[in-house]
């Protein structure tokens, strides 16, 4: 027989494991967005990047694949307790 009410232990996982898979799959697109975002403008263009994915080589370039996860764990803090709290 199957238990219907699976308790507060499994929604805090599942929403544990939700969290996680959010904060892997935006956690890139934050950092680029961020970096494009405090960039200096002259003109009204940027000045370091010409757009997403020049920004995103010269990251990789610079700082390696993991350079595009340094906010993932900030991310997936408040992305797991975002989704204890809708789950």
């Amino acid at each position: 027989m199957v238990n219907r009410y699976l308790g507060v232990q499994v929604h805090v996982i599942c929403s544990m494991i939700a969290g996680f898979v959010a904060a892997l799959a935006s956690s890139p697109v934050d950092v680029i967005k961020s970096r494009l975002m405090n960039q200096e403008f002259v003109d009204g263009r940027g000045t370091k990047y010409l757009g997403i994915f020049d920004c995103l080589r010269k990251t990789v370039r610079a700082e390696g694949v993991f350079g595009l996860y340094k906010v993932c764990m900030l991310d997936y803090v408040f992305k797991t307790f975002n989704q204890i709290i809708i789950f």
